[in-house]
């Protein structure tokens, strides 16, 4: 059976969540401020002004240094560690989501997911659940003061 990890936008296999959240992470970061835009999937497009040809696609994904370090030349080296640190967290969620059991609690549930910026285990349906803002969103408080 394909190992799949959950995403707000569903379910995916490993290879495409890879793609599609180190684009979401982008996009959820920087909100098109940047030289790449998202394409809504899983690529970024180069616009005008940026280092690459308007029009360039790239596919980053955690794994592929190339890319990774591709996207990271149009972005100042803090939002480089930001943007990195947001694609290493989706796949450390991953990896997560997919080394716990399947939910065997009381009645309903919501999936474990990765929200775009953290990860959410398993919750019984009318239950809260919280986390700590990540240190890489913009003007977070690592310390929760």
């Amino acid at each position: 059976m394909e190992e799949m990890c959950r995403d707000r936008a569903g379910l995916f296999n490993v290879a495409f969540y890879k793609l599609w959240t180190c684009a979401m992470c982008y996009s959820y970061l920087f909100r098109n401020e940047m030289e790449l835009q998202s394409t809504g999937g899983i690529g970024l497009v180069s616009i005008n002004g940026s280092v690459f040809p308007p029009g360039t696609r790239l596919y980053p994904h955690i794994d592929n240094d190339t890319t990774m370090n591709m996207v990271c030349e149009t972005l100042d080296d803090y939002d480089c560690y930001r943007w990195t640190s947001c694609c290493e967290n989706a796949m450390a969620c991953c990896d997560r989501q997919r080394s716990m059991a399947n939910y065997s609690g009381p009645g309903k549930y919501c999936p474990r997911t990765w929200d775009g910026f953290g990860c959410f285990d398993d919750t019984q349906a009318s239950d809260a659940s919280y986390i700590k803002c990540p240190e890489y969103i913009d003007q977070a408080n690592p310390m929760g003061e």
